[in-house]
């Protein structure tokens, strides 16, 4: 943590350009400001194992969606080089983890389908990924709907025909 305490003239806590303020203008008064840095190593360390994550969640994504296994493979490939993965892959932000709990989550949501230990997975592994980064809620939010859809209708089918075999 930083904190930062000035007073009396000081320069611009900000960016100073043509359109804002005169190029010599000195303000007068008190500033403070209070700061984190979070580019700790570890933190980086863990973005480059989710980042090296990419290549084996975008494939196991794809074959749960039931695409072949060459276009499995080319589409992880592609993936993996993209450049924000390249630029955001070794940094400290939370990209990277985001984005590979967030496919991590797909995929267990998806396996949901078959074995309801995948869909808690998925529900929990959502959740770490929408605390990291709330933007991949919207992502996971699809297939976590779709598997749910898809037990209620299981549920509703077996519930017919368990009512059509006692009433009929």
């Amino acid at each position: 943590k930083k904190l930062s305490l000035t007073g009396g003239k000081f320069a611009a806590p900000w960016m100073k350009t043509s359109m804002t303020f005169d190029s010599d203008l000195n303000h007068e008064g008190f500033s403070e400001s209070l700061g984190w840095t979070w580019a700790h190593p570890n933190l980086q360390a863990l973005n480059v194992i989710a980042s090296m994550a990419f290549f084996p969640l975008v494939f196991l994504l794809a074959r749960e969606l039931r695409f072949s296994f060459r276009t499995s493979y080319l589409g992880a490939l592609l993936f993996v080089f993209f450049p924000n993965v390249w630029y955001y892959g070794g940094t400290a932000f939370s990209e990277s983890l985001g984005i590979a709990l967030g496919l991590a989550a797909c995929v267990a949501l998806l396996r949901g389908r078959r074995d309801p230990r995948g869909y808690i997975a998925g529900a929990f592994l959502l959740a770490l990924a929408a605390a990291v980064r709330p933007q991949v809620a919207m992502i996971g939010i699809v297939p976590l709907l779709l598997v749910a859809r898809g037990k209620a209708i299981a549920t509703a089918v077996a519930g017919r025909a368990l009512i059509d075999r006692r009433c009929g």
